[in-house]
Order: structure tokens, then C-alpha cells, then sequence
């Protein structure tokens, strides 16, 4: 055996195989181990023992190939053993140098369900199988049979019955056993103590347990669809990308019953590969997916497909499951993963352990109390916030529908490092954030990543860049002249000035003012010249200081917060680009001539000068601002991150909030998203949606309280 690296998985494996039982049953956690180390284990055997054949099975051929097979080549290269011409893709069979071979099938073939037999057997997440199933297996298999599983079925499953004979031997594992897990994996299945105990009892410590407070507590798997139910076809959609799978669903309704069948549940999906997973289903049904992702949803149907986001509205998210709940629900046997995600999908419980009415992934990205929202009247903390209060999207402003107080969860602060400024965000690790690439969980966010962030926070902070380096120059000139005394004296006014955002005009005076006091030092009328200088320095400050009193605030007072809302919505929506507005105000425009240098000072004072402006602020705010076409809108400006750092971990209260229409908001100045799943999308478009404006969801449904 190659130089590697091994769990205690494998030796529990190897040791049971040498003592002589005949079935080896691996009941763990997520992430523990169990399924590489079977691989591992069945190399290593098949290499060193010629002639030994193996078949490993699952449910579904798909689920296969994206789990144990790709663990199964990572591992050959690794090893050294992997050779292409010995893998036959046809027959999935792979055949050693000494005549050993491995199978890859599902259960979904019944000829090799009931076929040739093998010496070892191994079946991954054997929980998904039938009894029968099993035993057709078992009965073609010589030597050893190896299973896996999360725990998650009740007393009368099959498999407690195996665990029970005498050659089974049983042990459980959990994360805590695979010592090459990343933190981020391990923080992602801890926090399962946070959001559903019998989740945390499976998934977690590995211990068996019926999974609780089930969203749909009864479902059932069919063999087909009726011809009749095709009539009403729709395809739902779910956008991902790495963690998130991207979920393609047909959904049917046929009187009392939604017949749902997946058709693609993957990572890493681009828009060309989702294209062509649409364009292969027959019929070209009408296809609604999530509204999130606007320039995905021009994309697909620029490739001439029928596709609708869908609208979404007050309390739509709790009205697609209760409506779903009035139905029977039957999935297609070889739905696996969609069959598990029903399995598994939860209400929340407090903290106390009473089942709240809010599902686990709907609701479990949020934000803690400080955070800003960015809303018509201004930013906002979230925990002050109200319903029908506008937030600002990538879109424009939309209704906040509702609040929710998420109570006490594990937060992380973060810092990201942009180019030239940070910004620090405290969320759940798997809060998802608009990325270039798709949305991404705060916890998969990396350097070189591009997020969207608020536009008005980049006008105000290049504008904030400007009179800094501005008010930096006035000083230091100014201390060369005067000493630091005077100027200890004006940094509060200053720095108040700085922080209220004060007209760069003002300013740009000032400094050609002591840059003229500085080249008229030794010349004729020197003393004449300083003295009408500093009568005018003093003035100008005076005014500055003024602006205290007459500045924003007092405008605000004035004209009030919505108007001067509505004054820069309407410059957003100028013709002329971001870019010439940001050349108008940069620094060389707003100096005049502070880039020039003095080449002769006349008598009388007047100045010739050789102007010598630097474009290079404005184009690198053009590059830097540049909008792309993810964004329709001029709310929103990509920026790359260039570091992100995890300053803390704590558990805080936590709070979300619903947006009409639109699954997003601005968070601190970034963009970030909460969704809802692939077949309610259906539900709330075509069941619902006929109800649509004008009702809530309550009011739909016939709910009162």
C-alpha cells in the first residue's frame, strides 16, 4: 500500500474483515469518514489480493457518481493506480493489472440488482434501499459486505435488524473522527445544536433518531407518474452554486396530489451548463425559478427558454408550504436527493425545544442587532426596523414584509479588506453573499472574490477619499507656516468638518490660499501679500466652521430626510455614467489649479502657472466602479475582496427580514440574500400566484391570528 493517510475508520474495517464477520456496519455522523475509508479499504484489497471483485452500490446511479465514484478515482491517482483505459464507462467497471475488478451500479438496475454475484459488497448510504433490495444483493455476495448510513430512520428499519446478527460487526463514528475535516465543514455541522436537536442527534454524534418536527411528515416515494398528471407541468428552479446545489424539479398537479421528480441536483453549475439541462427536458415546460439572480433569469431566456422568476410577497414562503401541506405529496423513487431533502426538513425549535413555525433553511441566515440596513430614509439598525419600510435592492427600493427575531446563534465578525477601505459584517457563517460567480455563504467567501456592493456607499467613500487628502494637504502646508499650535487648534473643526461631508470648494481655497502664502515668502510685498493672505485664511476657516451649523443636518431639517432621498434617486438616474460624475468631483476639478506649480508671482500678486492635472483618480474610479450586467440597476457596483479575516465567534441575537419581491438587501453596504426552495416556487406562482396583489398570504390561506 502507497504512503497515505488513514482514519480509524479503516482499521475498525480492516480488523472486522480479518476476524472473520461477514458484514461491517458503519453508522456516523456527516463527514466522518465512513465512505472514503470503505474506498480506501477496497483498493488497497483489490490491489494487493488478484482476482478479488467488487461491487459497490446505491440507490441511485447519479448520487453515485457525485459521491463514491469520485472518491474512488481522487483516491487511485493518489495512489498512483488510476489508468483511464481500465475504466470502461459503458459497463462502469474498472479492471486492475491482476485481474481484481471494481463495479459501479444502482439499485434502479434490476438486471444487476438480480445479476452475476461478487466477492465483497459495499452499499453507501444503505438507509436509502429496501429490504428486498438488500437481500437480492446479499444473496450474490460471497465473502463481505460493508454498509454505511446516517442514522436517520426509525426502530423498525431493516438495518437494526442486521446490527443485531452475530457475524454484523457495528460501530459509530462522527466528525470527531476524521481528523482532515476543514473548520468551516465542522462549524457547519456544529451548528446544528443551534437549529435542530434531532438533526444534531443524526447528523452530528451519529445516533440513531427519527428526525423531528417535520415540515412534511408524510410522503410517498412512487415507482412513475400518472400519464394524466403531465397535463399541469412545471418545472421549479433553485439557483447555486458551490455549497448550494443548483436544483432543477418537475412538479405536477393532479387533483389532490403534487407528484415532484428531480432532474438535476448539482454544484458548479455555469448558465451554460443549467442551458443545457433545460433545453434537454421534453415538452419545454414553463420553468419558474427564484428571482434573486435577475441577469441568470435574462440569460436562460435569451437562449430562447420559457422562463418566469417567481413573486414573491407578503408571507409567500410559509403560504407555498401550507398550500403544498393541503396536498399528498409523491416523489419519484429515484429522486434521492430530493427525497432526502424532505426527510430532513425541519421547523426550527427555541431554545427551550418548542417547534417554532419557521423552517430550518428558510430562516436560518441572519444578522445580529448593529447591523445597517440601507432603506429610503437611511441606513438602519435591522433590530429597529419596520414593516413597510423600504430597503434598498440591487433592484430599487421594495416593502419590508416582516421581521424576524432569530434569537441567539452562533455569528462570526468578519472583515473585508477591499483595495483602499474595509468593511466589518457580524452574520452567520452560512449567511449567503452576491458574489460574481453566484451567492456564496459568508463562511466560503475567499480573497479575489467580486461582491456587489451599495453604490451611494462608494460615491461617499471616494467623495470621503477626496476631502481627506484635500483637509491632509491644508494641514500640512498650513503647520510649515504657522507651527502646530494653530493647528492642534483647528483639527476639531476639521475633523467635524471631514465626518459631515463638507463642499470641496471651501476647501480647495483654503489650500491654494497657503500655497499662495508660501510662494509669495521672499518676493516683493511680501508682508503686504502674507497679510491679505491670512485676512482671507481666517475667513475661510470661519466659514468652514460655520458649515457646522448650516451643513447636512440642518438641511435635512429643513428639507427633510425623504426629500433629500428623493433628490439622489433622481441623480442615480441621470443619462450620464458614473464614471464622468466621479471625474466631475475628483480631486484635480475641485483644486483647480493644485496640481499646478507657481512659475512667476507678479507685484500686484497674480500668479502665472503650468497647469499639470492627473486624470488618474477618475479612471481608476471608472475601472474600480465599473458596472457589469449582473446588475440591471445603478444600485449596485462590484468590488473585489481582497482579504477577509474572522475576528471573533460568538452567539448573539440574531435578526432577518423579509423583502417584497426581491430575495436581497444591503447589509452593511454589501449585498446579501435569503432564499426559498425550487417546488414552492411552483406552488407560489401557480397556485397562489392567481391570488396575488392585493392579498396577503394569511388572507389566501383563510388563516387567522
Amino acid at each position: 500500500m502507497p504512503q497515505g493517510y488513514v482514519t480509524k475508520n479503516f482499521l475498525r474495517l480492516d480488523t472486522a474483515y480479518n476476524k472473520g464477520y461477514t458484514t461491517a456496519s458503519l453508522q456516523g455522523s456527516s463527514r466522518s469518514s465512513k465512505t472514503y475509508s470503505n474506498v480506501q479499504w477496497l483498493v488497497r484489497i483489490c490491489h494487493d489480493i488478484p482476482g478479488t471483485t467488487v461491487s459497490i452500490v446505491r440507490k441511485t446511479m447519479p448520487a453515485l457518481k457525485r459521491s463514491v465514484y469520485r472518491d474512488f478515482k481522487e483516491i487511485m491517482i493518489d495512489w498512483g493506480y488510476w489508468d483511464k483505459k481500465c475504466m470502461n464507462h459503458t459497463d462502469w467497471i474498472f479492471t486492475f493489472d491482476n485481474g481484481s475488478w471494481i463495479e459501479f451500479f444502482s439499485c434502479e438496475d434490476e438486471q444487476k440488482l438480480r445479476g452475476s454475484k461478487r466477492q465483497i459488497l459495499f452499499v453507501n448510504e444503505a438507509n436509502e434501499i429496501s429490504f428486498l433490495e438488500w437481500q437480492q444483493l446479499q444473496m450474490r455476495t460471497t465473502k463481505f459486505s460493508i454498509i454505511d448510513y446516517n442514522p436517520s430512520f426509525s426502530e423498525e428499519h431493516w438495518i437494526n435488524q442486521v446490527n443485531e446478527e452475530r457475524k454484523t460487526c457495528f460501530w459509530i463514528s462522527t466528525y470527531k473522527d476524521n481528523p482532515f475535516l476543514e473548520q468551516k465543514v465542522i462549524d457547519e455541522i456544529e451548528s446544528l445544536q443551534w437549529k435542530n436537536n434531532s438533526l444534531w442527534q443524526v447528523y452530528g454524534l451519529g445516533q440513531r433518531a427519527i428526525v423531528e418536527g417535520l415540515v412534511f411528515p408524510r410522503i410517498e416515494i412512487v415507482e412513475s407518474i400518472p400519464r394524466q398528471a403531465e397535463r399541469i407541468r412545471y418545472i421549479g428552479m433553485d439557483f447555486g452554486y458551490s455549497n448550494d446545489p443548483t436544483a432543477i424539479v418537475e412538479v405536477m398537479i393532479w387533483r389532490d396530489t403534487i407528484y415532484l421528480n428531480e432532474i438535476c441536483y448539482q454544484t458548479h453549475m455555469l448558465t451554460a451548463d443549467i442551458i443545457g439541462e433545460l433545453k434537454s427536458i421534453e415538452g419545454s415546460p414553463e420553468i419558474i425559478s427564484e428571482s434573486a439572480d435577475p441577469r441568470l433569469v435574462d440569460e436562460i431566456y435569451n437562449a430562447g427558454l420559457d422562463i418566469k422568476a417567481v413573486h414573491k410577497y407578503q408571507g409567500s414562503v410559509n403560504a407555498g408550504i401550507m398550500k403544498m401541506k393541503e396536498y399528498k405529496i409523491h416523489i419519484t423513487r429515484h429522486s434521492s436527493n430530493l427525497i432526502k431533502e424532505f426527510h430532513n426538513y425541519t421547523y426550527r425549535q427555541d431554545k427551550e425545544g418548542k417547534w417554532l413555525n419557521e423552517p430550518v433553511d428558510a430562516f436560518n441566515h441572519c444578522f445580529v442587532g448593529e447591523t445597517l440596513v440601507s432603506t429610503e430614509t437611511g441606513d438602519c439598525r435591522i433590530d429597529a426596523l419596520k414593516s413597510g419600510i423600504k430597503a434598498k435592492t440591487s433592484q430599487g427600493y421594495y416593502k419590508i414584509v416582516k421581521i424576524f427575531n432569530q434569537g441567539v446563534r452562533e455569528v462570526w465578525k468578519v472583515r473585508l479588506q477591499f483595495d483602499n477601505f474595509a468593511l466589518e459584517v457580524e452574520a452567520t457563517p452560512d449567511h449567503k453573499f452576491k458574489t460574481k460567480e453566484g451567492w456564496k455563504e459568508l463562511k466560503e467567501l475567499k480573497a479575489n472574490e467580486v461582491l456587489y456592493l451599495d453604490r451611494c456607499l462608494m460615491e461617499r467613500f471616494i467623495i470621503s477619499t477626496k476631502e481627506n487628502t484635500t483637509i491632509q494637504e491644508v494641514q500640512t502646508v498650513c503647520t510649515g507656516l504657522c507651527g502646530n499650535t494653530i493647528m492642534e487648534k483647528s483639527q476639531k473643526v476639521s475633523t467635524s468638518t471631514t465626518k459631515m461631508g463638507t463642499p470641496k470648494i471651501m476647501l480647495s481655497k483654503i489650500l491654494n490660499l497657503c500655497k499662495r502664502m508660501s510662494t509669495s515668502i521672499g518676493t516683493p510685498k511680501s508682508i503686504y501679500n502674507q497679510k491679505i493672505i491670512w485676512s482671507e485664511l481666517v475667513s475661510k476657516w470661519h466659514t468652514l466652521h460655520n458649515m457646522l451649523k448650516s451643513g447636512i443636518n440642518l438641511r435635512k431639517g429643513e428639507n427633510g430626510i425623504e426629500g433629500t432621498e428623493k433628490k439622489s434617486l433622481k441623480t442615480l438616474g441621470r443619462s450620464s455614467t458614473y464614471a464622468n460624475n466621479v471625474e466631475k468631483f475628483s480631486l484635480p476639478n475641485l483644486l483647480g489649479d493644485a496640481n499646478s506649480v507657481p512659475t512667476n508671482v507678479n507685484p500686484n500678486g497674480a500668479e502665472t502657472t503650468i497647469s499639470t492635472v492627473n486624470p488618474e483618480p477618475a479612471n481608476y474610479a471608472e475601472k474600480s466602479l465599473s458596472l457589469t450586467s449582473t446588475v440591471k440597476q445603478d444600485f449596485a457596483v462590484e468590488a473585489v475582496l481582497c482579504d477577509i479575516t474572522v475576528l471573533t465567534k460568538n452567539e448573539k441575537r440574531t435578526y432577518d427580514i423579509e423583502v417584497e419581491n426581491v430575495h436581497e438587501f444591503f447589509a452593511n453596504g454589501i449585498l446579501v440574500h435569503n432564499c426559498i426552495d425550487a417546488a414552492r416556487y411552483v406552488i407560489i406562482e401557480k397556485v397562489l400566484g392567481g391570488y396575488g396583489s392585493g392579498m396577503s398570504a394569511s388572507e389566501i390561506l383563510g388563516i387567522t391570528g
